[in-house]
């Protein structure tokens, strides 16, 4: 063997690095081979010129770990993909793994003819040896942590920004592929950055000017909003938009729009104006959908209503609903940070939805409304040209107000604090604080272009109507109280007459003195009229009969179906707070009672709030 090919050897399988006595990373100082390979920091040294130093040439490969006998990286084209072995050494996985690009491996494992001449390939099984080795330095695969693509996330406390091609943080531009912070940057289509200049340093962000700013909020001026304050809330939401995943609460809106009030060329002006921060316009809610379009994404999502007979309101109003509450609190379902979900954004929906949002999402979901734009008095109503003008300069500044968004963020920040204590002076609760708080703060941001003065701070009364706990108290409604009224309202699977009885009709029939059938009726349901013993020995009417209603039962869970947040164990708990004129209206029951099966222990609900005959009479 030639003297060269010693050399090429020994650059393959050079020392571990853990026989060095001074620890100190790269080649030893007399390591004369070109390449160089650190076992344990899983690096690879290369010096290109006889006369130069070795330095580090990272692959263009990253080693994740194993798992079942599959081996996982980040390939040459920034995606995450497993390999086995034979997969690895077999035909095409060079090419799949170093798309195409074998650059990199020819010069640390070179391949040579039987001469000893290089041949301009790799040594395709020293290099996957490598390879696969580098997996077990890295440990098991668990796939828990996270990848992210395209959007815009928080890393470290500060934007990042992933356009597909480049990432966009701190200052600093990053590839895919990265590790940073807690997560690895993939590979993502491109998409357009926010407006920014380069230098050999890193970037900055070129934000839209103040001028820009106004025309935005001239332009959503045009469309009927049943106030000065919606206009400005729903400009604050956009603005939380173009931050993505950034801000630590995701303030969703739904945009009731009547008929004639111009709903979908609001949300294209929306996605002109938010351009690569948002995916398209979407008319399908389902979950799998959605993921199937936005993996691993942080961009804001844009709903508007799927035509249909107005009968299907309820589930889509059903899909929506879940959709929601997967995409808050990090999408967790039975337990914050479990995700159900990756997708990472808000949601912004334009539709004539006619049920109660109110009593379902109100606490994540930020209502606002649109007039008919006929109906405006006193305003020229726009052409649809001149419309689809002002969305086209909404397009051209796109990039400019996602840089003024995410340059401003920690004025964002300032504002967000203020607000929220505002919120909470006048007797919100911190859901409220967040959920109007948000656009609260991007409204202020985006217009002031610095932090609110105390008197601006104290104009936030205007914004009461949006607080949901102080339309609550005005209108004697919380969640317990809602619970029970829904309930009430619910259809149950009993008819008379033609006609299908609600729950609460079923129970104001319950109560009558002869009426063991309707009893009988509730059981299913988790329900059943509780009369406790007098001291006397006797029992209490039926009238006087408490409603005992299951901690847990699937006839309760099928009946509020389309309200989840009053299943399971959170169905118990609302009701645990349960009040009427201020007394304590739930009381636990002191057995477990039976229910059609199952029995189980259960809240005993004071008849005073109950449905009778009476009221259908009146």
């Amino acid at each position: 063997m030639s003297d060269q090919e010693q050399d090429d050897d020994f650059a393959v399988d050079s020392l571990d690095p853990s026989q060095r006595t001074d620890d100190r990373g790269g080649p030893p100082d007399d390591w004369e081979a070109p390449s160089w390979r650190d076992f344990k920091r899983i690096q690879w040294w290369y010096r290109w010129r006889p006369d130069q130093a070795h330095r580090l040439d990272p692959p263009p490969v990253l080693m994740l770990g194993h798992r079942g006998g599959e081996f996982f990286f980040v390939s040459a084209a920034r995606e995450l993909r497993a390999f086995t072995s034979a997969q690895l050494h077999g035909r095409g996985g060079l090419a799949d793994l170093f798309a195409g690009d074998v650059r990199w491996a020819v010069r640390h494992f070179p391949a040579r003819d039987r001469d000893g001449a290089a041949t301009g390939r790799p040594n395709v099984p020293p290099l996957m040896e490598a390879l696969i080795a580098g997996c077990k330095v890295k440990g098991y695969y668990d796939g828990s942590q996270p990848f992210r693509s395209i959007g815009t996330w928080l890393e470290g406390g500060r934007p990042l920004v992933h356009t597909g091609s480049s990432i966009f943080h701190d200052g600093r531009l990053c590839q895919p592929g990265e590790e940073i912070g807690v997560a690895r940057y993939v590979l993502g289509p491109d998409r357009a950055p926010p407006a920014h200049s380069r230098d050999r340093f890193g970037y900055e962000w070129q934000p839209l000017d103040p001028a820009g700013r106004n025309t935005i909020m001239a332009h959503l001026a045009e469309w009927h909003w049943d106030s000065p304050e919606a206009c400005e809330l729903a400009a604050g939401k956009i603005w939380c938009d173009a931050l993505g995943d950034v801000p630590r609460w995701k303030t969703h809106g739904f945009i009731r729009a009547h008929a004639g009030s111009g709903k979908s060329t609001l949300l294209q002006y929306m996605s002109a104006l938010l351009g690569a921060a948002a995916h398209p316009i979407q008319r399908t809610y389902s979950k799998t959908h959605l993921e199937e379009i936005g993996k691993h994404t942080a961009l804001a999502i844009l709903l508007e209503e799927a035509e249909g007979d107005a009968g299907e309101d309820a589930h889509r109003l059903q899909q929506i609903l879940k959709l929601l509450l997967l995409l808050s609190d990090e999408g967790a379902v039975g337990g914050r940070f479990k995700r159900e979900i990756d997708l990472h954004g808000p949601v912004t929906m334009v539709a004539t939805l006619t049920d109660d949002w109110r009593s379902t999402v109100k606490s994540r979901v930020i209502l606002l409304e649109l007039r008919s734009l006929k109906a405006r008095e006193g305003h020229r109503m726009m052409s649809l040209e001149e419309v689809a003008a002002m969305t086209a300069v909404a397009k051209a500044i796109s990039a400019g107000f996602r840089a003024a968004a995410l340059a401003s963020f920690d004025l964002f920040n300032q504002n967000l604090k203020l607000a929220r204590a505002r919120i909470l002076e006048l007797g919100g609760d911190p859901r409220d604080a967040d959920t109007v708080g948000h656009p609260i703060a991007g409204h202020a941001t985006m217009t002031l272009g610095r932090v609110m003065t105390p008197d601006e701070v104290g104009a936030l009364d205007r914004f009461r109507p949006w607080i949901t706990t102080l339309r609550d108290q005005e209108d004697g409604v919380d969640d317990a109280m809602d619970l029970i009224m829904t309930l009430f309202g619910l259809p149950a699977q009993n008819w008379r007459g033609g006609d299908q009885l609600t729950v609460g009709q079923l129970i104001a029939r319950a109560r009558e003195p002869d009426n063991d059938d309707y009893r009988k009726a509730l059981l299913p349901y988790g329900l059943r009229l509780d009369r406790r013993q007098l001291i006397d020995g006797t029992q209490e009417t039926w009238k006087q009969a408490w409603l005992a209603i299951a901690h847990r039962h699937p006839g309760l869970d099928r009946l509020f179906g389309d309200y989840p947040k009053f299943q399971g164990l959170r169905r118990s708990q609302i009701l645990g707070e349960l009040k009427f004129n201020g007394e304590v209206a739930a009381k636990p029951a002191d057995r477990p009672l039976r229910f059609a099966g199952p029995q189980g222990r259960a809240w005993l609900i004071d008849p005073r709030l109950l449905p009778s005959v009476e009221d259908d009479r009146q």
